[in-house]
């Protein structure tokens, strides 16, 4: 699992509060103390799209796929696209898998949850 996506990852040192991309006050609480931290890549759907049509050349090929929005287990919500040969749904459980360019790609997991 590369670290690409996680890179401007961090949590509050007051609240706990982590979040995606740095600003200068935590939402929470205010504070200006934060840490960097690597989430563990692992997390759930909560909502999904499949892409039909490409948005530009560049992705002719690579159509249908699918993009979600992934809560990972530590608090987060981020984008991604998703790949594994279930059929996507909500709430099913994922991990990172790659992150070709900075974007993260998350695999379904099986029902049972194991990899």
């Amino acid at each position: 699992m590369g670290n690409a996506p996680f890179d401007t990852v961090v949590r509050c040192e007051a609240c706990g509060q982590p979040r995606a991309y740095p600003r200068p006050l935590c939402p929470a609480c205010h504070s200006p103390d934060t840490v960097p931290f690597t989430p563990s890549g692992r997390g759930t759907v909560y909502t999904f799209t499949e892409v039909h049509r490409a948005p530009s050349p560049a992705f002719g090929e690579e159509v249908p796929y699918t993009i979600a929005l992934i809560d990972l287990e530590e608090g987060l919500r981020l984008p991604g696209r998703l790949t594994g040969s279930d059929a996507p749904r909500c709430g099913a459980r994922v991990e990172l898998d790659a992150s070709p360019d900075g974007y993260p790609v998350f695999r379904l997991l099986p029902e049972d949850g194991q990899p």
